[in-house]
């Protein structure tokens, strides 16, 4: 059962991971640093998904732990419960941060 709609799933993944690295080589000048900073970025939520598909390793179970009590994290002041505005304005933050620093 969990393993019925998979192909969808990937398919997005690969797409993400594809349309990332292809905007990180567009727009940095070191692509080797801004690809492994994509990568670092993007394996905690790689582990919290293999925990998802792998629930019985106990890692796996430690870490996705560790990260929901870190990762979804919201400022109080900033970020009501699913407030569409607050979620774009932090990724965009972060999108323009990350640019400026590897330029």
């Amino acid at each position: 059962r969990r393993w019925k709609n998979i192909s969808d799933d990937l398919l997005k993944v690969f797409l993400d991971f594809f349309f990332g690295a292809i905007v990180t080589i567009i727009l940095t000048k070191n692509t080797w640093l801004g690809l492994a900073g994509g990568l670092a970025g993007v394996l905690p939520d790689g582990l919290s998904g293999l925990y998802l598909l792998f629930p019985k390793i106990k890692i796996l179970e430690w870490h996705f732990q560790l990260q929901k009590k870190t990762h979804w994290f919201k400022l109080k002041a900033f970020y009501k419960k699913d407030s569409l505005f607050w979620s774009f304005f932090f990724q965009a933050v972060a999108i323009f941060l990350a640019i400026w620093i590897l330029r």
